[in-house]
């Protein structure tokens, strides 16, 4: 399945990625395109990038990245990168229980 499209959702704010903007920065300091302002977000946490039609989050942080794609099970991503569903949850930083305001929703298309 190939993709041209993602949305991610942060604090009621959409982000988009498409071939006009296919790479989303995410980390705890301005500069980043999402910023992310928790104790458990690194300063450049990680990445969203569109590359051959599918969509790729890696991790570059300390206390790691958690996918949660929908109905499947939670992924740990530790300075390691996973390609993106349909849609689903990410927290930029632990798990989702340990840092709820560090939870995104996106969606693919």
């Amino acid at each position: 399945v190939t993709h041209t499209r993602l949305t991610l959702v942060y604090q009621g704010k959409e982000y988009e990625l498409s071939d006009a903007h296919p790479i989303l920065t995410i980390g705890r300091v301005e500069g980043n395109d999402v910023v992310v302002a928790t104790d458990l977000t690194s300063r450049k946490h990680s990445e969203i990038k569109l590359s051959r039609g599918r969509f790729y989050l890696s991790d570059n942080s300390s206390n790691g990245t958690s996918l949660v794609p929908e109905g499947e099970a939670q992924q740990m991503l530790r300075r390691d990168k996973a390609t993106l569903g349909e849609s689903g949850e990410i927290c930029f930083g632990g798990k989702p229980d340990e840092n709820l305001t560090g939870i995104a929703r996106f969606t693919c298309e």
